[in-house]
């Protein structure tokens, strides 16, 4: 298991994709499915909400026909990366290459 400081993990985000984050890939680990927050963004959820939500839960959780229903705040063995937020240590979507 691969543990980041929320620092680190930006730090990755923005050497991978650049600015702004809205446009970053994340791959689900269940069903390899790459998406976006601009993708959570365009099937209606606010920025604030896409970007919490986009590195954590499938797309499918959101639309039909597009990647699958999971979401690691239920599920503990499929994710290899945490990232440490504040207090909390969160499960998330790897960065896709």
């Amino acid at each position: 298991m691969l543990t980041l400081s929320e620092e680190d993990w930006w730090a990755n985000g923005e050497k991978l994709f650049g600015n702004p984050p809205r446009g970053w890939k994340f791959q689900c680990p269940n069903c390899g499915g790459i998406q976006t927050g601009k993708d959570l963004m365009d099937l209606g959820l606010s920025e604030v909400e896409a970007m919490s939500k986009v590195f954590r839960f499938c797309i499918g959780n959101f639309t039909k026909g597009k990647g699958c229903d999971l979401t690691l705040d239920f599920v503990e063995s499929c994710h290899s990366t945490e990232v440490v937020l504040g207090e909390q240590i969160v499960p998330v979507f790897e960065y896709a290459k």
